[in-house]
């Protein structure tokens, strides 16, 4: 989303969304300057993100806070969640998984191997081999 669709998004579907509340940068108490520097930041971080990941965040802030108005940081947190679970899970090499998902890992590795090359899966073997192979 570009900064001017993320403007636009902000002042019209979502402050519409929250009438008659005001939106965080339209406070009676700010000067006009603040309220558009407020109005920046709102449209700086929301501006990272693709159009459904905002859209997604904020109905999820809709649904769980109806009645008030999200935050700054309340928003950008539901705009990370969103786009963590559209990040593919990869498997990162300085991760330290438990003993016991690392087995299951190898496990679903060899019997999809296994799969492939036609052959059935025999945890016994399996088990023995990786036992064997990581000194257990």
């Amino acid at each position: 989303m570009n900064r001017k669709e993320a403007f636009d998004y902000l002042t019209s579907e979502i402050a519409v969304a929250y009438r008659p509340r005001r939106m965080p940068w339209e406070h009676d108490q700010d000067s006009p300057d603040v309220q558009r520097q407020v109005l920046v930041r709102w449209v700086d971080t929301i501006s990272q993100y693709s159009r459904r990941q905002v859209e997604d965040a904020f109905s999820a802030l809709m649904r769980h806070q109806p009645n008030s108005v999200p935050t700054l940081n309340e928003t950008t947190a539901q705009l990370r969640r969103v786009a963590e679970a559209d990040r593919p899970h990869r498997m990162m090499s300085s991760e330290v998984l438990p003993p016991q998902t690392g087995f299951c890992i190898a496990y679903e590795a060899y019997c999809a191997e296994l799969a492939r090359q036609g052959r059935s899966a025999d945890e016994t073997v399996f088990t023995k081999k990786f036992n064997a192979m990581f000194g257990v």
